[in-house]
């Protein structure tokens, strides 16, 4: 399953308390969803998120101990190294979003 979020895909869910970004990986964002509603009509909240650097990253759980684990995911999207321009103007979209509201993203 794909989630899309300002007309962008990205690629999950994956367990949280098991997923590892590697820094061999292309250049990512990643983004902490929380599922909400029920399972005939979900919505799926950004509760956080992530620019990847060149190094191996674990988003911290401990962070998210206050939500329920089992409605926790993380999806991503990769960029190719000739696109880290728009990586970076998407980060800066959500970042904008992020502070002013919930953001919910489309399935």
């Amino acid at each position: 399953m794909s989630l899309k979020l300002f007309e962008n895909l990205f690629t999950g869910p994956f367990n949280l308390s098991e997923y590892k970004f590697r820094k061999n990986k292309r250049p990512s964002i990643i983004l902490i969803i929380e599922k909400e509603g029920a399972d005939y009509d979900p919505k799926f909240c950004l509760i956080d998120f992530y620019i990847t650097k060149n190094e191996d990253f674990k988003p911290e759980i401990e962070k998210y101990k206050d939500k329920d684990s089992k409605n926790l995911s993380v999806f991503f999207k990769e960029f190719d190294k000739n696109k880290l321009d728009k990586r970076k103007e998407l980060y800066t979209q959500i970042k904008k979003g992020f502070s002013k509201k919930k953001i919910f993203l489309d399935y």
